[in-house]
């Protein structure tokens, strides 16, 4: 028996030669992500809103008193934990 070389073509999903593959997202990755992050805020937003320089708001994150999410290369902290902090201080 022969052996078949393996190619780009035979290792794609099978979605991407035209067939349906169930193990594909029904969102295309970044509308995924956006969707996902909506709730989320960079640190020059959450400086703006707290009223504050945007390393004080780094430091906020840095030392846990905000709770954030370092995604790539910025932290990324839910409004909701925004609004809980300005509550309390």
């Amino acid at each position: 028996m022969q052996e078949r070389a393996l190619s780009y073509d035979t290792l794609r999903p099978t979605a991407a030669r035209g067939r349906p593959c169930a193990q594909l997202p029904t969102l295309p990755g970044a509308a995924l992500y956006r969707r996902r992050m909506a709730g989320y805020l960079d640190l020059e937003a959450v400086a703006e809103m707290l009223g504050v320089d945007r390393s004080v708001a780094y430091g906020l994150v840095r030392t846990g008193e905000l709770l954030g999410v370092k995604v790539n290369a910025g932290w990324r902290v839910e409004r909701a934990e925004v609004q809980r902090y300005k509550a309390s201080h």
